[in-house]
Formats: structure tokens, C-alpha cells, sequence
């Protein structure tokens, strides 16, 4: 599969401008989810722009996104669960592109586990 995340991290610095509005964190975890063909490599720069305002950002340690597979499933819910203290504290999900397909789907299974 050919790797994507150049040509996400292209995309991201373009609107890298824009970051300075993102509202203060208090600490609680922001679980960041790639897009297709991408892994937390993708995200490093949205995952430092998110700590330098005060989140707690993390990738989601998958490796590469390859698609909807049980694997990828299965994997968020694990990570959801572990970021959260198996639901005491609210996450914050971020998506990009697909990540974001993922991220909506989590927090629609797993409303008690994330932030609103």
C-alpha cells in the first residue's frame, strides 16, 4: 500500500496557521486517529500543536491505517478505554479524513468515554 502521510502532512501544514486558535487544554486526553494510508508518523505535528496548547494528545498506536478492519475496531476501543481510565475520564477524539469516520463512530459507541 502506498504510504499517504506526505501528502497529509502537506495538508496539515496549510492550515498549521490556524492552530494558534485552538482553545486552551486542561490536561485531559486527545486520542488523534490518521487518515487512510497513514499512522501516528502523520500526526506528529497536530499531537505537538495540541500538547503546546495544554491536551494531553496521543496517537492511536495502530500502525498504519489500513481500513475498517477488526483489527482497527477493536484497537480504538482498547485505546478509548485505556486513555480514559476505563471510562472515569473524558477523551477528546480528533480525526483526520477517514481518522475522522473513526473518531465519529467511537464517540457514537462510546459516548461515556469521550469528552462533549
Amino acid at each position: 500500500m502506498e504510504q499517504l502521510w506526505p501528502l497529509e502532512y502537506s495538508a496539515f501544514n496549510l492550515v498549521r496557521p490556524l492552530l494558534r486558535y485552538l482553545p486552551e487544554g486542561d490536561g485531559h486526553p486527545v486520542l488523534v486517529i490518521p487518515g487512510f494510508g497513514a499512522g501516528d508518523q502523520s500526526t506528529t505535528a497536530l499531537r505537538a500543536a495540541l500538547a503546546r496548547r495544554g491536551h494531553a494528545a496521543r496517537g492511536w498506536g495502530l500502525g498504519f491505517n489500513v481500513g475498517p478492519h477488526d483489527r482497527v475496531r477493536l484497537g480504538l476501543d482498547a485505546r478509548l478505554r485505556e486513555l480514559s481510565d476505563d471510562g472515569d475520564a473524558p477523551v477528546s477524539l480528533v480525526g483526520w479524513s477517514l481518522g475522522g469516520v473513526y473518531a465519529r463512530e467511537l464517540a457514537r459507541q462510546q459516548p461515556r468515554s469521550c469528552a462533549r
